[in-house]
């Protein structure tokens, strides 16, 4: 009897034994069939973070030659702003493969497995998961799209404290302790082409700013000597300037005419001086030296025109940057007639 149940619990642990390699067996080839799927999917991973690697470094590399020119490219901000979405792209890619069934399942029940069994390196030390080494690449990616992103930000912050400091340093330039003060500005769409009396009072609207013909008569011809400044801006976000070391108009009965010009010194040219004795015209008093077209109702706005019209023209019609190719607000000596620019700003101040 004693060998009888010795011989059953033989019996009993040989078919332990040996069920036991059939269910991890099958449980092998299951996982075995689930991670082709997963490496599929990781070639396909592999392939985006090569592309993801070759825009950071492409993006690296154009922002590094635009910090070194001269000036600000649109077309430039459009690669960086096409190559950031790039690579908020690609991350949120891989925030989707690493959570998209089954491979979450795949790799959720592996990990869960391999923290129950614990696997370990040859040195004793576990070893990461699969889901772990998916998180840690896709950390490492959020990681250098955030310092590129950080970058950017910096070599803009760095651009705009450029611009303003060159900005700055016009507006101080023989400052002789006054202050500049704005007779125009255009800065975007705003209504030009108003009346006599608007122009002779002053005007204000969005985008569009004149002091009045009436005061600067006053402040040019009762309050010193002046000089004029006027600072453009293009569609490149290029600056330039003309400056003129005397500036003074005439009165009504003169018809506000450009009375008198200085000497010419800048980087955009000089398109004002060909106005100079002029008078000032508008679309409801025509006092150009046409005999054929109103200048001013011509072209959109009051001016100090002349036989030809004009060489400049910072009254005209405001255009963005789709319709810039065309007059409106023009300085041809630099852009040419066929330009209208992006900003505008004429400025005078005391010299004494």
């Amino acid at each position: 009897m004693r060998f009888l149940l010795l011989l059953i619990n033989l019996v009993y642990l040989t078919s332990l034994t040996y069920a036991e390699p059939e269910v991890e067996e099958h449980k092998e080839d299951k996982d075995a069939l689930s991670l082709k799927n997963v490496n599929k999917i990781l070639d396909e991973l592999s392939q985006k973070i090569d592309d993801l690697t070759s825009g950071q470094m492409e993006l690296q590399r154009r922002i590094e030659e635009i910090r070194t020119s001269d000036s600000y490219n649109h077309n430039n901000e459009f690669e960086t702003s096409s190559l950031k979405d790039q690579c908020k792209e690609v991350c949120q890619d891989l925030n989707g493969i690493v959570d998209a069934d089954p491979i979450h399942k795949v790799l959720k029940k592996r990990d869960v497995s391999s923290k129950a069994k614990g696997p370990t390196s040859a040195s004793g030390e576990r070893k990461p998961t699969l889901q772990e080494s998916f998180r840690e690449t896709l950390d490492e990616l959020k990681a250098g799209q955030t310092a590129i992103l950080s970058h950017l930000l910096e070599y803009r912050k760095e651009f705009k404290a450029r611009h303003d400091i060159q900005e700055s340093m016009l507006r101080r330039s023989f400052s002789y302790g006054h202050e500049w003060i704005t007779i125009l500005s255009r800065t975007h769409y705003g209504s030009s082409n108003v009346s006599w009396h608007n122009y002779k009072h002053g005007h204000s609207n969005v985008g569009f700013y004149f002091l009045g013909l009436e005061s600067l008569y006053l402040r040019t011809n009762y309050d010193s000597a002046h000089e004029l400044m006027i600072i453009f801006h293009d569609w490149n976000n290029q600056t330039r300037y003309a400056k003129y070391d005397l500036f003074q108009i005439g009165d009504e009965d003169e018809q506000y005419a450009l009375r008198k010009l200085g000497k010419y010194m800048g980087n955009a040219g000089d398109s004002l001086s060909p106005h100079l004795y002029k008078k000032f015209s508008t679309y409801d008093r025509d006092n150009d030296e046409n005999d054929e077209v109103n200048c001013a109702q011509t072209y959109g706005g009051g001016w100090w025109f002349f036989g030809n019209c004009t060489t400049s023209m910072l009254t005209g019609p405001y255009r963005y940057e789709e319709d810039s190719n065309m007059w409106g607000v023009s300085w041809s000596s630099w852009r040419g007639w066929n330009y209208s620019l992006k900003s505008v700003e004429m400025l005078i101040r005391p010299t004494l």
